[in-house]
């Protein structure tokens, strides 16, 4: 697990990058997860913006992976009141660390796309 705090301003987001070779290997690094969020929580409190979820693995696993995040921040006694109240961001890689799906959780599950198209004075 890598753990980045990110700032801009006065506000903080946390980007934890995890790179689990099974479901159950990410079901065990959700302890240092919560270890981690509550830790961050707890140095910067009411600064607290945004969590990114980065989560590298094979393909068979996110299905799984994606139901965990989700009961994680529906339920998880400690976990969800904070996650909850920040806005929460997944990015799903392949295992050559390819993006198959970004997402948040602080809305319904909506792939974020990236072809954005240009405004109507950019010709390039």
């Amino acid at each position: 697990m890598r753990v980045m705090e990110f700032s801009k301003g006065r506000h903080v987001a946390l980007g934890i990058t995890v790179a689990p070779e099974s479901v159950d290997a990410f079901l065990a690094e959700l302890r240092n997860v919560k270890a981690a969020l509550l830790d961050w929580k707890a140095k910067h409190q009411d600064r607290c913006e945004r969590v990114i979820f980065t989560v590298v693995c094979s393909l068979d696993n996110h299905e799984a992976i994606e139901s965990a995040l989700k009961q994680t921040y529906d339920s998880e006694q400690d976990l969800s009141p904070l996650l909850k109240s920040v806005n929460v961001d997944v990015a799903l890689l392949d295992s050559s660390g390819k993006p198959v799906k970004e997402y948040s959780l602080s809305a319904a599950p909506e792939p974020i796309t990236h072809a954005r198209s240009k405004p109507w004075w950019q010709f390039w």
